[in-house]
């Protein structure tokens, strides 16, 4: 009797150990015959914090955006944001640790280019010295971070040029070992390179040229020609082979991250109502090709009866707009616009579609944005 009953037990164990094999195995194997149209995500992930100015799409990529204000101590300093516009902190302020540079004609921080590791910061700055009437030069500071991204300051400033004239603009060549920037130390604006450390300093134009931007594959260079404003052109990286592309009064070109288009800003005409003439900066893009001319497209566009807020006539470096163009690594353009007495800083698509402000009115000026990569 006992015997029997052990057998009984061990037939019923073992029916439901297949049993559980059975099942298990029917949950492993994918279905034969999915539906075609399975139903979406009845609760999907709520949307990113949209920033301070909701309504706009965010950038969605890794790094931040570097850029300059005045908010703290009336001196443009070094700042950096989240690609959303959020955690704007500042960086570094020159003038705290050079306050005698407080009060002259140039007294703070302008023309940032974080290197493309994203470990410096290149910055035009005060020459430090009365003798030179205090003249721009170019400076770098190394960026330290903390949890393998978060910026928490600039510091072991390096001075790169050290001229009577001014030293403007630089550009990083793409793998981080070369600058471009424009010089005065010959009379005349000029386009010079340079060893990252500041070595090797040579001037590679014969024209007046000025605010180079070196092209993503490093072959190229563009740059404007004539003196502040004028024609774009581009050369080879050794400053050969100059090419004219764009005729029109142009300012800040930068290459877009994939070689195929330069954003630009350049004087556009106004007339109000009363028929009052004056100019203001607008944003262009050129569709660069290598069988014929660039296809340019404007593309901002404001209302013509004023809308910059203009009660005077100003020459072409204080007139208002749009101005300081540049990338994000997914191809949107980044730029600061002035109307009247105020300058903040937004983001648009490459067709001027989908702006969204960054920063705020009664944060001081805010310009300058630049992408800073993640290190």
């Amino acid at each position: 009797m006992g015997r029997r009953k052990n057998i009984v037990i061990f037939a019923v164990i073992t029916l439901l150990i297949v049993a559980l094999m059975v099942v298990l195995r029917q949950r492993s194997e994918p279905n034969s015959n999915p539906d075609p149209n399975p139903d979406p995500d009845p609760d999907p992930d709520p949307d990113p914090d949209p920033g301070p100015d909701p309504g706009g799409e965010v950038v969605p990529i890794t790094g931040k955006i570097a850029f300059l204000s005045t908010r703290k101590r009336g001196s443009l300093a070094i700042y950096v944001m989240t690609p959303n516009g959020s955690n704007q902190s500042e960086i570094y302020d020159w003038t705290i640790y050079y306050p005698e540079t407080r009060g002259t004609s140039t007294n703070s921080i302008r023309a940032i280019a974080p290197s493309p590791d994203g470990k410096t910061i290149a910055f035009v700055g005060p020459g430090l010295s009365e003798v030179d009437g205090w003249r721009e030069d170019i400076y770098l500071i190394y960026l330290t971070y903390i949890n393998g991204s978060d910026l928490i300051n600039g510091s072991d400033l390096i001075k790169l040029t050290d001229h009577f004239q001014n030293e403007l603009d630089p550009s990083w060549s793409p793998d981080g070992t070369e600058m471009v920037y424009s010089s005065r130390r010959d009379g005349y604006w000029q386009i010079y390179k340079m060893d990252a450390d500041g070595g090797n300093q040579e001037r590679i134009t014969e024209m007046d040229s000025l605010d180079p931007d070196w092209s993503p594959d490093g072959k190229k260079i563009v740059y404007v020609v004539s003196n502040l404003v004028g024609s774009i052109s581009i050369m080879n990286a050794d400053g050969s082979n100059p090419t004219p592309i764009i005729g029109a009064v142009g300012r800040s070109p930068r290459w877009s991250p994939d070689g195929t288009k330069i954003v630009y800003q350049s004087l556009y005409t106004y007339s109000d109502s009363d028929g009052n003439h004056y100019s203001a900066w607008e944003i262009y893009v050129a569709h660069i090709s290598e069988s014929h001319l660039p296809r340019i497209v404007k593309i901002t566009n404001e209302d013509p009866l004023n809308p910059y807020g203009i009660t005077e006539i100003k020459v072409h470096y204080l007139c208002p707009g749009h101005r300081n163009p540049s990338w994000s690594p997914d191809g949107k353009i980044l730029f600061d616009l002035t109307i009247g007495n105020d300058t903040q800083i937004w983001v648009m698509n490459d067709d001027g579609s989908n702006r969204v402000k960054l920063t705020q009115t009664g944060t001081g000026t805010n310009q300058y944005p630049v992408w800073l990569p993640s290190s």
